[in-house]
C-alpha cells in the first residue's frame, strides 16, 4: 500500500536545549531534585548538575553557595533557591513559554513524531501537519530534516 505524500508546513521545529546558566546541586536518589530534573527537561532547559554526597557534613560545596546543606538547591546566576517547590515555581515563571503562538503554549495543538525521517514516520508527520498541528519531527540527519521542509508550503 502506498502512503500518500502531504506537506508539512515549514519550518520543521527542531527541539533542542535552551542555554541556561542554572547550576542544579542536588542527588540522583533525593525526590525533591527529581522533580526539579523533570521540570527543567519539560522546559526543555540546559543546566550543570552538581551530585552532592549523602552525608550532609560532606556537602561543603552547597553550604557555601545557599548557607545550607539541604537539596536540590538552584543558582541561576544572582538567584539562589533551596526548596523544590520554589525553584519549579521560578522555573515557570522565568522560562515557560508564555508568547501567544509560541510551539510550546499551551494554545496550540502539537504532536511530537520520532522517526520522521521515512515510512509510517514521514507519513505520520505529513498527515498531522495538514491536519494543522504543529509537529515536531525527529529525524536522522540534516538532510532528512531539509527534505521534509521543503515539503512545506
Amino acid at each position: 500500500m502506498t502512503v500518500p505524500r502531504h506537506r508539512i508546513p515549514s519550518p520543521i521545529q527542531d527541539i533542542s536545549l535552551r542555554e541556561t546558566d542554572i547550576v542544579l546541586y542536588q542527588a540522583e536518589w533525593c525526590p525533591y531534585s527529581a522533580r526539579v530534573r523533570r521540570k527543567m527537561t519539560d522546559l526543555l532547559l540546559a543546566y550543570k548538575l552538581v551530585n552532592v554526597p549523602r552525608d550532609h557534613s560532606l556537602r561543603t560545596e552547597v553550604e557555601e553557595v545557599s548557607g545550607q546543606t539541604g537539596i536540590p538547591v538552584m543558582v541561576d546566576g544572582d538567584v539562589i533557591i533551596a526548596d523544590d517547590d520554589k525553584i519549579v515555581a521560578y522555573l515557570e515563571e522565568t522560562y515557560a513559554w508564555k508568547r501567544e503562538g509560541s510551539p510550546m503554549s499551551l494554545d496550540r495543538q502539537a504532536v511530537l513524531v520520532t522517526g520522521a525521517s521515512t515510512g509510517i514516520g514521514a507519513a505520520a508527520a505529513t498527515l498531522l501537519a495538514d491536519a494543522s498541528y504543529e509537529v515536531f519531527a525527529g529525524v536522522r540527519t540534516e538532510e532528512d530534516r531539509a527534505r521534509l521542509a521543503a515539503l512545506g508550503p
